[in-house]
């Protein structure tokens, strides 16, 4: 993976730092480049010493805030709109010390992604080389048909249909376009693979299972296969397909009459009954969802249906599970 990364900071300042150090991590190219700008025109760089050789990067990496240039109003949304215009088929990751759900809407939707800074970047390259590579292969061979993006994805044939029921008309419509690319990773990642129904993550997986999370690891194995390993599987946390987890658990225990999977997982092998999770708000077993805390919809935890109502600043969406919130 080669990158470009734009910042403004002092010279050899954190971020420089953490680019020399990504460099030298295998599968990172040692021609990538950090770019500081700080104390210039900002346009007059991106004309003579970015946009000649901006097809040479599968990645751009970018800050929010250009405080430092010549332009101190100037964000990193307005120069990634700019770069866009030069090349639509690139991912544009904003790696800032800005908190993502400070930056607005508009400035956030100019990237593709937006994270935090860290010091040790390296816990990052999954994530980001997910991206690019992810980019690469839509690039490479444009998706013609809707079960051309099922087979990105690797979906099991058992949920091709109901898939293809919810995947927005202005993906379909735009699989030969140049900024396809960047339509479908935020679908998938912010849509797809943010609400739980299709896939779920690993507190959703355990509790549809019947397992306390921190038990979970003791079954894991078992679901390898049902993990979530298509396009852009890597830039985000890890999920599970339900319909394959509910395939494995039952033909795993299929001599076991319980149909409801979170009252049969706990008897798969290495589980005792001690590892039922507990609804949150009545103190009794076998929750059925996972749902929020409170309104603020930032803790979410295993619950009982019944021990929760629809969460009232969230819409239903076709084949993906309610946002629920604890009963008062």
């Amino acid at each position: 993976m080669k990158y470009l990364w734009l910042d403004d900071e002092s010279s050899n300042g954190p971020k420089q730092k953490a680019s020399d150090e990504l460099r030298l991590i295998k599968g990172i190219s040692k021609s990538s480049i950090f770019l500081n700008v700080k104390g210039k025109d900002i346009w007059s760089f991106l004309n003579t010493d970015v946009f000649p050789r901006i097809d040479a990067y599968d990645i751009i990496l970018i800050d929010h805030i250009f405080a430092g240039t010549k332009d101190s109003n100037l964000t990193g949304a307005t120069v990634a709109e700019s770069i866009r215009d030069k090349r639509n088929n690139c991912p544009i990751v904003a790696i800032t010390n800005v908190p993502p759900n400070e930056i607005d809407i508009h400035k956030h939707n100019a990237y593709d992604d937006v994270i935090k800074f860290a010091h040790d970047m390296s816990q990052k390259i999954d994530y980001l080389k997910s991206i690019s590579e992810g980019f690469r292969l839509i690039n490479k061979k444009p998706p013609s048909a809707v079960d051309d993006l099922m087979k990105l994805m690797k979906a099991p044939k058992d949920d091709y249909e109901r898939i293809k029921k919810i995947i927005p008309h202005e993906l379909k419509s735009r699989m030969k376009e140049p900024g396809f690319a960047s339509l479908f990773y935020k679908w998938v990642k912010f849509k797809f693979m943010a609400w739980p129904g299709f896939v779920l993550n690993r507190v959703w997986t355990s509790t549809l299972l019947g397992i306390k999370e921190n038990r979970f690891d003791v079954v894991e194995s078992l679901f390898e296969k049902t993990k979530y390993k298509g396009i852009f599987s890597k830039a985000s946390e890890e999920h599970w397909w339900q319909s394959q987890i509910k395939k494995t658990l039952f033909d795993t225990l299929s001599d076991e009459p319980e149909m409801l999977p979170w009252k049969l997982g706990h008897k798969l092998p290495g589980l005792t009954p001690v590892d039922i999770p507990i609804c949150l708000a009545c103190k009794e077993k076998f929750p059925e969802i996972v749902a929020f805390t409170d309104e603020t919809a930032k803790t979410a935890r295993p619950m009982h249906i019944k021990c929760t109502e629809l969460h009232k600043d969230y819409e239903s969406a076709l084949y993906f599970e309610d946002v629920r919130v604890m009963r008062r």
